[in-house]
């Protein structure tokens, strides 16, 4: 284990501590995002569930992703992200497409390597089902730095002059009291543990940005009073499923709203977006 790596996983180990428990086409002048804005990662900067772009395919790019409101409109941003992404298959599949002259990078990427939708959806049943599905993420974890540190150098790489943005993810449920009114049956304690997951996700991708002189943005501000337990202030698609028992794709991911709150937060950084062009 190298020293990045064990200095990432003191880190982790000191949160598991804590933690236990479609935009129209506008007239006018481009904007100067356009060839200068490359989006990667997974379902959460795909805007899964949303008003899905033409030709979107099995990607579930929208029209209404943080990448596409930030950028004006899809075609002034290299939308790259897609669904289901992990660290290593955006490095395999989307990287190659960032534009060596990209001035800005979002990224969002994380969750499907440590089974993120498998916990939220454990926990919404018995608490041993999500502890199981606690623990296997935990366990994945520790393999989290390496790969989104290996992933960041190599967009560093791609883009030598591009300002990167690496997001966290919101808190899905935020329980009120020990009670989730707006999800009847559902345990209101198992949920709260699923969010204490999603701020250990977290801690992990803030201190791998951190260490990598890479800009971290944290979005858990935006989302707050806006989880699943607030029921019709909540920015997330309720969990829904097939026939067959499959979650739709839409579960656990946010709604335009939820979107524009990601959008909200990342130009809160000093993000260049198509508003200020």
């Amino acid at each position: 284990m190298n020293r990045f790596t064990k200095a990432l996983l003191t880190s982790a180990a000191a949160l598991t501590l804590i933690f236990t428990a479609a935009v129209p086409a506008s007239a006018g002048p481009l904007t100067p995002n356009r060839g200068r804005f490359a989006a990667v990662g997974d379902s959460y900067a795909a805007g899964v569930g949303n008003t899905p772009l033409k030709h979107a395919g099995t990607t579930g790019r929208s029209a209404d992703a943080y990448p596409v409101l930030l950028a004006g409109r899809d075609n002034k941003v290299t939308f790259l992200a897609e669904s289901g992404a992990t660290t290593k298959s955006v490095m395999t599949n989307q990287v190659q497409g960032v534009l060596p002259t990209t001035q800005q990078i979002t990224v969002t990427v994380g969750g499907n390597d440590i089974g993120f939708a498998k916990v939220a959806l454990a926990c919404a049943s018995p608490t041993e089902a999500c502890s199981v599905a606690l623990n296997n993420a935990l366990a994945a974890l520790s393999a989290l730095p390496d790969d989104l540190g290996a992933l960041l150098m190599q967009l560093q790489m791609r883009a030598p002059e591009a300002e990167i943005y690496v997001t966290g993810y919101p808190l899905l449920f935020q329980p009120k009291n020990n009670a989730c009114p707006a999800l009847p049956g559902y345990d209101a304690t198992t949920l709260g543990a699923a969010d204490a997951g999603i701020g250990l996700l977290n801690g992990v991708i803030a201190n791998t940005a951190t260490a990598l002189e890479v800009e971290y943005v944290d979005v858990t501000g935006e989302f707050a009073g806006h989880g699943l337990c607030d029921g019709m202030n909540s920015f997330i698609f309720p969990p829904s499923f097939f026939p067959d028992g499959y979650p739709n794709p839409s579960s656990l991911h946010p709604s335009a709203a939820g979107q524009a709150a990601y959008a909200k937060a990342i130009e809160e950084t000093a993000f260049h977006s198509a508003a200020e062009g």
